[in-house]
């Protein structure tokens, strides 16, 4: 269990970790393809070659098909919203019965289709895979099993899909069956009657259970007659998230969002993905790590490598709550300040100097090491993407502190111990004690050294003239660490004489009693 649970569990009524919300993409792997889309028409439908109309003939079919199908249903289609469509289609699910699709929504998103691109004269067409806009079919569904969920359609070749599905709402299920008395709100637990078994069942969830549910539903929302003409499709993939293009590059940063409102929501990025943190309903702390690309997380996009990443997002929400309560902590130094401070022999005979508290450049890296933002990546980095952060902590220029500036500095921690690099990688890793270490540096420094030597050495002198009750109460605290300081140095035989010229404070000379 990790350190911020330890410390908090006298607080906390209890706690589960499950699955949110997770996304299915289902796509047709030999539609994938421009060649094997040609071969399919010439072979089973002796078209060719495939012309723009050609496709836009097999979306029309689909659309009538939804139309028609629809009425059957007594399922509205409706133009979504431009707000939460969560609430929009909630009316809908009163009284829905056992998969029943209550709703149909249609709202233009991006998609990868198949385009023909030639000459409609002289009969000659290419196909290749294009990002463009389109209007897809949402189709929102009671499941049996999963309760709330939906599909979305993609009308045109290749015909991709989308399941979103919500393990809150299966686990939801899962203990009506049981008999489990809970309290659901505002997607999540609030009570339960058995919290450990709430777990098991959370943890119970396999990806038959979810590639059962895709299959189930994406033979519902292609119709038999598109069956014939698309492809006879026998397999669909199931992957989490989407495909990444190698020009696509994700942030690295940690940022509070919506100041504003009441519950504002700590945000950690790592490339395609991100961990959250907020209270919801004034009682639950949320803390949920996501993805659209799982190969950041070391994880294969196949929906049987759903328990291993079950585990990398646990591991990365106890990494994340570990550093967080060291944020809360207080660390105390035990002897090891000096060993730290004094130069260090490498193997190869290189002296590297020691770690000074007040170093700006040194201070500037453990700033950048210290963010949220590497918590995702198992607390891994390279010198790339904590440079922009350190050049910034410090106030320069990347022409001022350089790439190999802070490699050097960053060396220094290494050989101290408190950084690592990984085997065969250009990537390090900040070790818990590294961390520990930088934030009694940071602390130190900024919180406590740093003020109360500017209100030794250089005061402002109406300071002293303003009544107390119109300080603010960080000034009033710091000038009780200082007359407490006072006290402790005649306490231990040490007195200051304070040498004051011209109404200007020059020096404080410590002198022994």
């Amino acid at each position: 269990m990790n350190a911020f649970y330890e410390h908090h569990k006298d607080s906390i009524r209890f706690g589960y970790r499950c699955f949110d919300r997770i996304l299915l993409n289902g796509l047709i792997q030999p539609f994938q393809q421009p060649e094997r889309v040609v071969g399919f028409f010439n072979t089973y439908r002796h078209l060719y070659p495939v012309s723009r109309d050609i496709l836009r003939g097999a979306a029309e079919h689909f659309q009538l098909w939804v139309n028609e199908r629809a009425g059957r249903w007594n399922a509205p289609i409706v133009e979504a919203p431009k707000g939460r469509r969560d609430e929009f289609v909630e009316p809908y699910f009163r009284e829905a019965k056992p998969d029943q699709v209550v709703v149909i929504l249609k709202a233009r998103e991006p998609a990868r289709i198949m385009t023909a691109i030639g000459d409609k004269k002289v009969g000659r067409w290419h196909l290749q895979i294009a990002d463009r806009w389109i209007v897809h079919y949402n189709f929102y569904v009671n499941d049996q099993r999963w309760g709330r969920m939906f599909v979305r359609m993609c009308p045109y070749l290749p015909f991709s899909a989308r399941l979103c599905l919500n393990q809150h709402h299966w686990l939801a299920n899962r203990m009506r069956e049981e008999g489990i008395d809970f309290q659901q709100c505002s997607n999540a637990f609030v009570r339960c009657d058995a919290p450990d078994r709430l777990q098991q069942l959370a943890d119970a969830l396999t990806a038959e259970d979810l590639s059962s549910c895709g299959r189930k539903w994406l033979a519902r929302f292609t119709p038999l007659d598109a069956n014939r003409t698309i492809g006879q499709p026998n397999k669909i993939t199931v992957i989490f998230g989407r495909k990444v293009t190698k020009q696509y590059r994700g942030k690295l940063q940690t940022e509070i969002e919506d100041m504003d409102l009441p519950n504002p929501v700590v945000r950690s990025h790592y490339r395609n993905g991100f961990i959250k943190q907020y209270v919801r309903d004034h009682l639950i702390l949320r803390t949920e790590p996501a993805t659209n690309n799982v190969t950041d997380y070391g994880v294969n996009k196949s929906i049987e490598h759903l328990p291993a990443l079950r585990d990398k997002m646990a591991d990365i929400i106890d990494n994340y709550l570990d550093v967080q309560q060291d944020i809360l902590e207080t660390f105390v130094d035990r002897g090891q300040l000096r060993d730290l401070a004094n130069p260090t022999l490498t193997p190869t005979g290189k002296r590297l100097p020691g770690l000074k508290l007040d170093n700006p450049r040194l201070l500037a890296v453990m700033h950048a090491l210290v963010r949220f933002a590497q918590i995702a990546a198992a607390s891994t980095f390279s010198t790339a993407e904590i440079y922009p952060h350190a050049v910034a902590a410090l106030g320069s220029t990347t022409q001022q502190y350089t790439l190999a500036s802070l490699r050097y500095d960053l060396s220094k921690l290494r050989v101290k111990g408190l950084v690592e690099r990984l085997p065969r990688s250009r990537r390090y890793r900040l070790r818990a004690t590294g961390y520990s270490v930088c934030l009694i540096f940071l602390k130190l420094f900024e919180r406590v050294y740093a003020p109360c030597a500017a209100a030794r050495l250089r005061p402002v002198l109406g300071d002293a003239a303003l009544p107390p009750r119109r300080r603010s109460l960080l000034d009033r605290l710091y000038q009780r660490l200082d007359a407490a300081l006072d006290r402790l140095l005649h306490a231990v035989g040490l007195a200051f004489a304070t040498t004051i010229n011209e109404n200007k404070i020059l020096v404080d000379a410590p002198i022994t009693a």
